[in-house]
């Protein structure tokens, strides 16, 4: 298949890249060209806010997956510029789009609503962005598939952790600087890596059971929150020192930086993939969680990132304030 990619240098887009030609597709990226791409994959360079999208359809790809749709207007210019050229579109909205408390545990996709509050932005807007989607399936010729995916971790996201300010977890725990963890830190969770989600795009690609369709994507392998960092710690041999702190304590310390916790990250987050399952038939993940620490141990250590400062220091003084290491 001949596949677009808008995106394609992202964490989890540049693994679709790999993927895509893994399994033989033709594949193609269009982003700004601020970071190298796949050289087997024909990168075209543009801004999807000033370049007209529409002079792509003459690519007249099989599927388009756009993984820099963040709301309705993004989702316009897609649909606008593919419906009827290619043979399906795949947008990636987010499990940050659902109403919380989950309606069901583990999360499947016919029990949950989508948000309908606008206090987190991001999950708002995605939201928004798959009403939007909806409200237009029944004028288009082109298929839509959305794919959901929970939090993901993979090399080229610099940032692994809870806080988004994480830019290295490894560090702080060699270093003995402490860590916020959420509450108690056994809120269930499902820790999932680039490669595996990169596979799971394109399992969705062309397939006919997955049109019209929407899915979550997270590892359904039960862990506790707390087992990020205590993994990392079992790995380099350290105990990790981590500062429990009460989410709505965090959302009132800056609700900017932890909204993320307060809205999203306090809840459980189990998801069933049997509906993904259905689509693609027999899917194994090939990262549990200590073999992507390993990946994102090395992949650190291979380009030198060290801790950012200013924030490494910011979450020393929580840890200092609300739990007194």
């Amino acid at each position: 298949m001949k596949i677009l990619v808008l995106g394609g240098t992202g964490s989890i887009s540049a693994r679709v890249i790999d993927a895509g030609i893994f399994a033989g597709h033709e594949m193609y990226a269009f982003n700004r060209g601020s970071r190298e791409g796949n050289k087997n994959a024909v990168t075209i360079i543009g801004d999807r806010h000033s370049y007209e999208l529409k002079r792509l359809a003459k690519l007249h790809p099989d599927v388009v997956i756009d993984m820099i749709a963040f709301n309705p207007s993004d989702a316009k210019d897609t649909i606008d510029a593919f419906d009827s050229c290619c043979g399906q579109i795949i947008f990636t909205s987010s499990i940050a789009a659902y109403e919380r408390p989950y309606k069901s545990m583990p999360v499947k996709e016919s029990a949950e609503g989508l948000l309908t509050s606008d206090a987190y932005t991001y999950g708002y807007l995605k939201a928004e962005m798959e009403r939007y989607i909806d409200s237009r399936k029944g004028d288009m010729k082109t298929p839509i598939t959305v794919v959901r995916p929970s939090l993901i971790f993979g090399v080229g996201g610099m940032n692994m952790g809870l806080m988004r300010q994480n830019y290295n977890i490894f560090d702080r725990i060699k270093n003995g600087r402490p860590m916020v963890m959420l509450g108690e830190g056994v809120i269930p969770w499902g820790f999932t890596f680039s490669p595996d989600i990169a596979r799971a795009y394109i399992a969705l690609c062309g397939n006919e059971k997955a049109f019209g369709e929407s899915f979550h994507f997270a590892n359904d392998t039960f862990h506790n929150i707390e087992d990020l960092y205590l993994e990392a710690g079992r790995i380099l041999g350290i105990e990790p020192k981590l500062a429990y702190i009460p989410t709505e304590k965090l959302y009132k310390e800056d609700p900017v930086l932890f909204g993320h916790y307060y809205h999203e990250k306090k809840y459980p987050s189990l998801f069933s993939i049997e509906k993904f399952r259905y689509a693609v038939g027999d899917f194994k993940f090939e990262y549990d969680l200590s073999k992507g620490l390993m990946m994102m141990l090395e992949w650190y250590e291979s380009v030198g990132i060290g801790l950012d400062i200013q924030k490494d220091e910011y979450e020393s003084l929580l840890c200092s304030k609300y739990y007194g290491i």
